[in-house]
Parts: structure tokens; sequence; C-alpha cells
């Protein structure tokens, strides 16, 4: 009789710990991935991102989506919710038969201009034809994520002149909810960033309703290494919790390698101590190491682990980090205490980089002539950078073939004369396709496929790669083999 009550009372506690009204937030500014690392899609508009359903296309008129059903079971605010609609002012819904309609002029909540159970990035207008808000789920239950994406917004009055990426986030299991800070070029934004219950009760982000953009390297990241997301969390904040904010660990490292990241007290006592381990995916051995703080809540310290990884060049290492024990005490929450990061292994030399000049051209284009002089004369002139023409990306001819129409699609590439260097994505640059920028003669150097594509084959490359093989032109079959 005592095991079965004592079962009946565990089951009504974690029930009661999964329902819970209320909510606390943290803001992550540095983690270097999206929250739970289950999306890494890029950021771009709707044409390139592959699986989403769309809810709001880029013509639709101001108002709210369809009715969408949420693809797992999900508490809000302790109460269970199957579906939801979001507006293109930046607000989604739980309440779905509701007709109030927030404009996009957005304030401080509780606001009786926001209809109950919402969640809003509050302050958006869809301004141009590939604006659009879509969703995806991603991940294996019971840890999927729900996410609902702005594509390519912006602020009020701001057509033309900005861009904006954010996404709401629902998480199974957890009842999470994340608001994802991905994109945005040129600021400022004024919104307004959390959840209201109802017309008495909200939560918001602290500085909202002038809350502006975190990420602004939207011209040149599309990628979630540069993300901020705001994190509401269902309950109250507990008194240790130590979390796990980011690895300082780089994709290429020499041995020996320090382990570092970042620690935020996300408790409500000040951190005076916590136990970080880590150890190599599939190795037994455990390192431990006892940090010394004092640390405030909310506030974050930059770590360096007592223990090195001592590595062999030429493999890859799957890193997992772990903290425990804030304060002595049981963390208050397990969700946020680990990470993993991977790194390659070299010897600290490198080599030669050859630079690829992919140059778009079509008989149509009358400055493409232009490009081909350039493209020509890097290719002959500079030892180590190649380029080659692909055709066609901008309108069509007899020789337009559906490779190079494909790859267009892929990179978003409508316009001729421009070349990919290394299908790198420069810094400044919105597109990986690039423009010249300057005739060719006599701006050999300055044209920016000539900076770019010396840029690149100045800077050396970790691993050395030899093709060499054979050629068959009446049966063109071609062997290749490559050698790293």
């Amino acid at each position: 009789m005592k095991l079965i009550f004592s079962f009946i009372l565990s089951l009504f506690i974690c029930l009661g710990i999964s329902a819970q009204p209320g909510y606390y937030f943290n803001t992550i500014f540095s983690a270097g991935q999206n929250p739970g690392n289950l999306n890494n899609d890029p950021e771009e508009p709707l044409g390139f991102t592959a699986g989403y359903d769309t809810l709001i296309s880029a013509n639709a008129a101001i108002g709210y989506s369809p009715i969408q059903t949420i693809p797992f079971v999900f508490d809000f605010n302790g109460a269970p919710v199957i579906s939801y609609k979001v507006s293109i002012s930046g607000v989604l819904t739980f309440t779905t038969s509701t007709t109030l309609l927030p404009s996009s002029t957005n304030d401080t909540i509780p606001n009786s201009s926001i209809p109950n159970s919402s969640i809003m990035i509050w302050g958006l207008q869809k301004q141009l034809g590939d604006d659009a808000i879509a969703a995806q789920t991603y991940g294996n239950a019971p840890n999927r994520q729900h996410w609902i994406k702005f594509l390519s917004y912006s602020a009020p009055g701001a057509i033309g002149q900005q861009w904006t990426y954010w996404s709401i986030v629902l998480e199974e299991t957890t009842n999470r909810i994340y608001i994802v800070d991905e994109r945005t070029f040129n600021t400022p934004l004024t919104l307004t960033i959390g959840i209201q219950v109802n017309d008495s009760t909200a939560y918001q982000y602290t500085r909202a309703p002038l809350t502006p953009s975190f990420n602004t390297n939207g011209a040149t990241v599309n990628d979630a290494s540069d993300n901020v997301y705001h994190k509401f969390i269902p309950g109250s904040r507990p008194v240790n919790d130590a979390e796990l904010v980011s690895l300082g660990l780089n994709p290429t490292e020499i041995s020996p390698v320090t382990v570092t990241g970042i620690i935020k007290n996300s408790g409500t006592d000040t951190l005076k101590s916590v136990v970080v381990y880590w150890r190599v995916r599939g190795n037994s051995t455990i390192n431990r190491d006892t940090l010394s703080l004092s640390l405030p809540p909310q506030f974050t310290s930059s770590f360096s682990h007592g223990i090195n990884l001592v590595a062999i060049a030429g493999q890859f290492y799957d890193i997992e980090v772990w903290t425990s024990m804030p304060n002595g005490f049981v963390d208050g929450d397990n969700l946020n205490d680990s990470l993993k990061g991977q790194v390659f292994i070299m010897t600290g030399n490198t080599v030669q980089r050859n630079t690829i000049i992919e140059h778009f051209t079509t008989t149509l284009c009358r400055f493409c002539p232009d490009g081909d002089l350039l493209a020509d004369h890097l290719n002959n002139n500079v030892q180590n950078i190649y380029a080659t023409s692909i055709h066609s990306c901008f309108f069509t001819d007899s020789m337009t073939n559906t490779e190079a129409t494909d790859l267009c699609s892929v990179f978003g590439i409508n316009t001729a004369p421009v070349a990919m260097v290394n299908r790198k994505l420069f810094n400044g640059e919105t597109s990986v396709a690039l423009r010249k920028n300057a005739l060719a003669y006599p701006n050999w150097a300055t044209a920016s496929w000539g900076t770019r594509s010396l840029s690149q084959s100045t800077t050396g490359a970790i691993v050395d790669v030899n093709v060499y093989g054979s050629y068959n032109p009446v049966s063109r079959v071609l062997n290749a083999t490559v050698d790293a």
C-alpha cells in the first residue's frame, strides 16, 4: 500500500511540474547554435528554406494565417493547446477563435489589443514580395521543436530599407517557448518580446517594447552561429541553476586543446562554485574540475577547464561538456547543463589554397563579356586561381541547361554577370554570388571578384587535396582518385 501511494504521489508531482502555470525567462547571447541544436537550416528567404510549410505567403494581405495544428502535445501556461494562428504583426495566438488583430504598432504587455494566450515578436510588418511566414518541425519525439519563422520582415515604414528574421519555437515535453533573433540588416527595431496569458498577466523581455535585434550581422551571417534567443521556461526560477551557455571549441584546433566555455548563473542565489566535466564521446574517462566563482544571478563567466584534451592530428573528436552541483546542491534545471562540440585536430601547418571562380553568364547579358574578361585575366595571371563559366542564370537562351538552372535556384542567383568565389559568403555580402562592382579593365585586382579571390588564394588551407585519374572521351567515363 505504501508503494502504491508513493507511486501515485510521484506521478502527481511529475504531472504538476510539467503543467505548472507561469514563466521565467533567460536570454542567451552567445551559444553559437539554436536552442537544442536541432535547426541547422540556413536563414534565407522562403524560396530557399526547403521543407517549410507556408503559413502566410509573400502576396498575402494583412491578417492571420489559417489555423495550424501543433504536431505534438504542448502546454501553454499549464493548460494543453492543440492549434494556433499567427499574424503578420508578429503575434502567435492559441486563441484561434479571436477576431482581435494587433497592428504593427507595438506597446508594453499585458495589452488589450493582444488576444489571450499569445506569444509575440510584436512590431513586425510584411513589406516586400519575398516576405513570408513559414513553419517546420525538427527532431524526433519526444524532443521535437515546432518553428514558426518570420522571413525577411521589417519594422513598420522601413520598406526596402530593412529586413529581419525571427522565429517562435514550441518545444515538446519541456513546454518551453523560445523566441529566436536570427538576422537583421539595418536596425533599429522596437519589438515587444514576450508572452501574454490574459489582460492582467504577461511575461516580457525586460527591455520591451524597445527590444532591438541583438543579431545585426544580417548581411553576413545566415546560420545559427551568431543567433540570440529568449527562453521562456514554465514555473519559477530555481535557487541554484548553473547553465552551460556555450563552448569555446573551434572547428580546428592544435593539440593540446583547452576546453573552454561560458557559464551563466540562471538561479536566484549567487553562484559560488560549480563542477564542470568533459569527456570524448565513446571514451570512459571523465575529466572533472571545480570552479570557484562569485557570479550574481543572470551574469555570465568564461571558464577554462583544468584538464586539456591531448589529441592526435588528423582526427575528429566529439566533446561532451556538462555542469553539476552549483553551490554544492542539485541543479534546479538539468536541461541546460550540457553541450556538445566537435573539433578536428590539425598539425598547425597549411598548404596553398586553390581558389575557384564560378562565373555565371548568358548571351542576353550585355555586361557578361566584361565578366568573361575579368575571369579570364584572373585565371591566366594568378597561378592558383581557376575560373569556369556556368550558363545561364539570367533569362534563357539555347544553351540554358538544367544543371546550371538548379545551381542558380539553390544559391538564389537571378542575374548576370555574377561569380561565386569558393562558394563562400563573405563578410559584407548578402549572397555568395558577387557582382563585379567595377569594369574589368584596368581594375583586375580591385573588382570584387579580384579582391575576394585574391584574399582566398593567400589564405592557407588546413587540408592538402590532390586529384588524379583518367577520362575516356569515347565512353565518357571519368575515373578519379582524391587524396586528402
